[in-house]
């Protein structure tokens, strides 16, 4: 961690999926089965524009991409976030340094997970690897009127928290989650889970190639 912001620095906010854990395979299996079930094939830029939203969002954009009759938008986030649920018990898996920082931060810190992930997968999640212990606190954005970019989901676990932006820094993997970052007023650490281009310089305070 930059010793630099430490003078101020009283919380960090890890993002969940592809930062803490490898929640590609797991949001993507969940993804298969939507466009499965609505009869259409796996679009894989369609998924790389709704990356870091939440399964409202992802279930949304799925459906304005295709207008399928068999469902609605909120359908297709329903049964979106019933599989998320569902695989999130059995196929998730710790990424590199991800225990290790968490401990760190716990620490010196106060901790929260702020994620677009279903409340129970965060917990489902922090049960399966004995992590529990290293948070104080855990927000999805589906508790929040807006989702990522919107600064919403980071806001709510600041104030959870008793802190004020300047006071917290954030860990993400997408950038819709770093854009939400800088407009909650935090600092952002970037761990990038796709090539976003000469935008992360934009939204990172921090580019890192993992938690270690």
């Amino acid at each position: 961690m930059n010793t630099r912001h430490l003078e101020t620095l009283r919380a960090c906010i890890f993002d969940l999926d592809d930062t803490l854990v490898s929640g590609a395979a797991v949001w993507r299996r969940a993804e298969e089965s939507l466009f499965e079930r609505l009869g259409f094939e796996f679009d894989e830029q369609l998924a790389k524009s709704y990356r870091g939203l939440n399964a409202a969002g992802v279930g949304s954009a799925i459906f304005d991409a295709f207008h399928p009759d068999s469902m609605t938008a909120d359908g297709c986030g329903r049964f979106l976030r019933a599989r998320l649920i569902e695989f999130a018990r059995t196929q998730s898996v710790a990424l590199p340094g991800a225990e290790d920082i968490l401990d760190y931060c716990h620490r010196y810190f106060q901790v929260s997970v702020a994620s677009g992930s279903p409340r129970k997968v965060i917990q489902t999640v922090l049960d399966r690897f004995g992590w529990s212990g290293h948070v104080d606190d855990y927000v999805s954005s589906e508790e929040v009127p807006l989702g990522k970019p919107a600064p919403d989901v980071f806001l709510e676990a600041a104030r959870r928290m008793g802190r004020i932006p300047d006071e917290c820094l954030v860990f993400e993997d997408s950038l819709h989650g770093a854009k939400a970052a800088k407009l909650a007023g935090m600092r952002c650490y970037l761990i990038p889970s796709a090539d976003f281009g000469d935008e992360t310089d934009e939204y990172a305070d921090l580019i890192c190639d993992s938690l270690n």
